[in-house]
């Protein structure tokens, strides 16, 4: 399943973006209600292109630690890219399999 799951996403990468619907409250908004400060360390699971990823960059700020996980390399590259050299930890692997 894995194996599917990570081709799947592989594939689907590039337009990513076109497929996510837009959220009712803006996503920052949205983030700051499950009590993420400064300083915090956050486990971004199916972090994708890293649309989340970039918001609790800012939230954290630079003594917090954002790890994004997602099960294809071709959506961290673009996470990557996106992210334009913002403070990250990338993790190409299975959510349900994690080693920490």
């Amino acid at each position: 399943m894995y194996r599917a799951y990570r081709e799947y996403f592989n594939q689907i990468a590039p337009e990513w973006h076109t497929k996510v619907s837009k959220e009712p409250l803006p996503l920052r908004d949205y983030l700051l209600r499950f009590g993420i400060s400064p300083g915090d360390h956050v486990l971004d699971i199916g972090a994708g292109t890293g649309r989340v990823t970039l918001h609790l960059i800012d939230i954290v700020g630079p003594k917090g630690k954002v790890v994004a996980e997602d099960i294809s390399d071709r959506m961290l590259e673009l996470a990557k890219y996106i992210l334009n050299g913002r403070s990250a930890y990338f993790t190409c692997s299975d959510a349900c399999a994690l080693s920490f």
